[in-house]
């Protein structure tokens, strides 16, 4: 579609995968499903009702369809902090450990309760879970929910798991859970998530008040830095939370979210001016402020939670995942600061990475199994590890003729005479300030593009930031761009990467922010951020050679082991 952040349409989603698959509807054994505002289960029921629905417009026709309903299948539904855990701890790069969700919002307690009331069969939830040995109760959710206007939700959760190999199942126990109040009625916009009170909606409040996007996290994060460049008066940033979440006692400054939004007000930046001596508007100043404080609280009270959480159960390892997982600089604090022996952040640890912990829920739980072998006598194995982050449409070579054939009249056309000289060309294009849109194989699962579907440039150019912001992205001047650097050379480059190159991936998915080593940065200041910092993504030859090797080919000709990408 061509349209950020599609979702799609799930009828068209079955039919171009089963094609892709060469098969049919009766070839789907089980099917897991999540949606976090409404039970799945119980609307897919009322199949007379999605047809009426669907002939009066009020919903898509595909809701109806066969495509979507799979009725052969047997269907199951995951609550949504489960489904995100089961994300992580399936492919995690170790058999034990611990896996803490956080985000914006997930599963309601009504439901949950509800389902556990009707004793109902197919729709497993954290009310059914086992709690660990370790479990820490932070409140009283089912006394709370009576005097509740509307109800709770997921807040932030944790899990211990443990892979059996012997069975190839996973056994998921909670540690912890907050749930947070439904302060508005969730028919309103958005479902009222930007007035709930867990810590990842409080940072979405803080995106909507800057950009009237509650999914613009990844800006705030962004803009955050530029609060020590912009600000004029030496007050302190305001308080935007605080406090120990495992005792329940998140405090949230409502007298500055409440604020009026400064969204579609100028920030009165140059994209082609980053001079210190610029003389920006109070309204940077003020969201570069708001920015950096809610980060900087972001991170305080993260930390204190996950150290905590590592200390009370004993893990080594840890899983992070939930929409706040996608903050790179949060998660290279974690992994530097913490001391846990493995940090995992799969490439999709928003809810685009829901629908593999729902896969991984059927394919590996003792239900999902027992539903697997009853319907097609199914039993996989664990996987071995972390799956490809490249999990979307592979194109044919008839596909892409195609395509260059309809955009003649706009293209020239040249033709390399091997893989080499293809790379040298990038490489040299590179070199001379030219920009390269990198295209090859599967598309990437997840918000960030790892050297399939990437803009690539030279960083040693300074004038890459404006020129690719204003005349490539068309987005606003403040936001960096990173490094897609040899693993092997990452640690010569950033602080606190071990050396070697199975050692130095440590940022497979561009998940984590580092600091450029004081005497590189100027010499690759198109992905050094205005702190210092980078988020970098690190790449072997193992896991993608052909990217590999043009990095490789552009080491070797300017002596930088990275591209901006």
């Amino acid at each position: 579609s061509r349209r950020k952040h599609d979702g799609g349409d799930i009828a068209e989603l079955m039919q171009a995968a089963l094609q892709h698959l060469n098969l049919s509807q009766d070839d789907v054994a089980l099917v897991v499903s999540n949606n976090h505002h409404f039970r799945v289960l119980p609307y897919e029921e009322q199949h007379t009702q999605l047809a009426w629905s669907a002939a009066l417009g009020h919903i898509p026709a595909s809701y109806s369809s066969d495509f979507n309903l799979l009725p052969a299948a047997r269907h199951l539904e995951v609550s949504h902090h489960l489904a995100h855990a089961w994300s992580a701890a399936a492919q995690a790069p170790f058999d034990k450990g611990l896996v803490v969700v956080m985000d914006g919002m997930g599963e309601s307690f009504s439901a949950m309760r509800s389902a556990k009331e009707k004793e109902e069969q197919d729709y497993f939830h954290d009310l059914l879970l086992a709690e660990d040995e370790k479990f820490l109760q932070t409140h009283d959710v089912e006394q709370q929910e009576k005097g509740a206007r509307h109800g709770f939700r997921e807040a932030e959760s944790a899990y211990m798991f443990q892979k059996d190999r012997a069975t190839n199942t996973i056994s998921l126990n909670k540690v912890m859970k907050r749930w947070t109040e439904e302060v508005s009625p969730p028919e309103l916009y958005n479902h009222g998530f930007e007035n709930m009170q867990s810590v990842g909606a409080v940072y979405s409040r803080v995106s909507s008040n800057i950009f009237g996007d509650w999914n613009a996290c990844g800006k705030v994060m962004g803009l955050a830095p530029w609060h020590s460049l912009w600000s004029k008066d030496s007050s302190k940033p305001p308080l935007i939370m605080r406090g120990n979440v495992l005792k329940n006692e998140l405090e949230i400054n409502h007298d500055e979210l409440r604020k009026q939004p400064l969204a579609g007000q100028k920030f009165g930046l140059d994209a082609g001016d980053w001079s210190e001596s610029t003389k920006y508007s109070s309204i940077a100043e003020y969201t570069s402020k708001l920015a950096f404080a809610v980060q900087k609280d972001l991170e305080s009270v993260a930390l204190q939670m996950i150290e905590e959480l590592k200390i009370h159960t004993g893990a080594r390892n840890l899983c992070f995942v939930g929409g706040v997982g996608l903050n790179s600089v949060l998660n290279g604090r974690i992994s530097r600061e913490l001391g846990f022996e493995k940090v995992f952040i799969p490439p999709y640890p928003g809810d685009d990475g829901i629908a593999v912990g729902c896969c991984a829920f059927g394919l590996f739980s003792g239900n999902g199994r027992r539903a697997l072998a009853a319907k097609a006598k199914l039993a996989p194995k664990l996987w071995a590890g972390p799956l490809s982050p490249y999990q979307g449409p592979q194109y044919s070579l008839t596909d892409i003729e195609e395509a260059v054939e309809a955009s003649l009249p706009w293209l020239e056309v040249k033709e390399a005479k091997s893989v080499d000289d293809f790379l040298d060309r990038m490489v040299s294009d590179m070199a001379d300030g030219h920009v390269i849109a990198w295209w090859q194989g599967r598309s990437e699962a997840g918000p960030r593009a790892l050297g399939h579907r990437s803009i690539l440039a030279d960083p040693r150019r300074a004038n890459m930031v404006s020129h690719i912001n204003s005349k490539v992205k068309g987005r606003e001047a403040f936001r960096p761009f990173a490094p897609s650097v040899l693993a092997a050379e990452a640690h010569e480059w950033f602080e606190g990467i071990p050396a070697g190159e199975r050692e130095g991936d440590v940022s497979p998915y561009m998940s984590i922010t580092s600091f450029v080593k004081d005497d590189k940065r100027d010499k690759i200041p198109a992905v050094t951020h205005v702190d210092g910092t980078s988020r970098l993504q690190t790449v072997t030859e193992d896991s993608e050679p052909l990217y590999f090797a043009l990095i490789r080919a552009f080491f070797r000709l300017t002596g930088v082991p990275m591209v901006l990408n």
